[in-house]
């Protein structure tokens, strides 16, 4: 009778370790947009970086803790989570030592999701908290979404795009040939002239030559005059961009990661990219 009763409590043991976490924090935009998607919004007890633009973010806690990167395992014990679901590179390895020391469950995520990647995290998703349909048809609207993007009509001649990183005392940065932007801006439709990689500063000789025709910037780069910060750059306003003062705001969520918003960052993109913003 002890041995049956060990049994069973080892397979509960078990179940329960298996079972999907009830109070999750996360620190990783896509991951937040498919727990919502499927309907898992309730389970999420705190997220951190760009999460605004997702339906139902907004009655989340935010873990706050200043910088890109997550420096501290306070704002994350705060909010007594069962686990941390993070994108790697979010959360300085330390900190992930000392949460996994107190015994919270850590689950990470790739730094960068393309679409295949996405579309198997829904999946796995759906399939691990019993939302298989649901996870089927949100790939299925994600897909048919792609779809209707890559069938536009190209824009001739591709304006010439440049997204600036500015806004929160960041030094202004250019993003380079390797940043999601390239990616971004061409399917929209506008040609990504950079030729450096990451971000830069540039020189007014090298910025002026790249002569962009509307430039991007997240909102915090948006000064009290309604106007980027970035009009302010040495060269910048001997850019066709600069002398006409064309620019576009990007969602932050739309440069880190490919997520079930994409479409409709690219589609904000194509719109400013036709003056339509």
């Amino acid at each position: 009778m002890r041995a049956a009763m060990l049994l069973l409590g080892l397979l509960a043991s078990a179940l329960c370790a298996a079972a999907p976490p009830e109070r999750i924090a996360v620190i990783s935009a896509p991951v937040a947009e498919i727990l919502f998607a499927l309907g898992l919004g309730e389970r999420i007890v705190a997220l951190r970086g760009y999460v605004d633009h997702i339906p139902g973010a907004e009655r989340v806690p935010r873990m706050r803790d200043g910088g890109p990167v997550l420096r501290s395992a306070e704002p994350v014990l705060a909010f007594r989570p069962h686990a941390l679901w993070y994108s790697e590179g979010q959360v300085q390895p330390e900190v992930l030592a000392q949460l996994r020391a107190v015994g919270l469950a850590l689950r990470a995520f790739p730094e960068r999701f393309d679409e295949d990647a996405l579309l198997a995290t829904v999946a796995e998703l759906g399939a691990e908290f019993g939302k298989r349909e649901e996870a089927e048809a949100v790939a299925a609207q994600f897909r048919a979404e792609m779809e209707a993007i890559r069938r536009l009509p190209r824009l001739e001649p591709p304006p010439r795009a440049l997204f600036v990183l500015a806004g929160g005392n960041r030094p202004q940065l250019i993003a380079g040939r390797d940043s999601l932007f390239t990616a971004l801006i061409e399917m929209a439709g506008g040609l990504h002239p950079a030729e450096h990689e990451g971000y830069k500063l540039l020189s007014p000789e090298a910025l002026i030559k790249l002569a962009p025709e509307i430039i991007f910037v997240i909102g915090e780069a948006i000064g009290p005059d309604g106007l980027p910060i970035v009009f302010s750059l040495p060269g910048m306003g001997q850019t066709p961009a600069g002398r006409a003062r064309r620019f576009g705001i990007i969602g932050g969520h739309c440069l880190g990661h490919v997520g079930l918003s994409w479409p409709a960052c690219v589609r904000a993109v194509r719109a400013a990219l036709l003056g339509q913003g």
